[in-house]
């Protein structure tokens, strides 16, 4: 695929939904390997699904992260 963002890798950050996939789909049509990163392991994947039927290459990583005894994330 032959784009503005071929050959080129883009991580966006809050991709399981919203704004974030709307923009991993986008660079996705453009070329763009794609990294998406998110707190939400399971709302990924319907964003996984959004950017390989744009065309695009992509990989995700959950963040998941845990609570401390008080209630802080840590």
């Amino acid at each position: 695929m032959d784009g503005r963002f071929s050959g080129k890798v883009v991580v966006v950050t809050g991709g399981a939904g919203g704004i974030g996939r709307a923009t991993a789909v986008r660079f996705a049509s453009e070329g763009a390997r794609v990294v998406l990163v998110d707190l939400a392991a399971a709302a990924l994947a319907l964003s996984v699904a959004a950017v390989e039927r744009a065309g695009g290459e992509v990989e995700c990583r959950s963040s998941e992260r845990r609570r401390h005894p008080v209630g802080r994330l840590v």
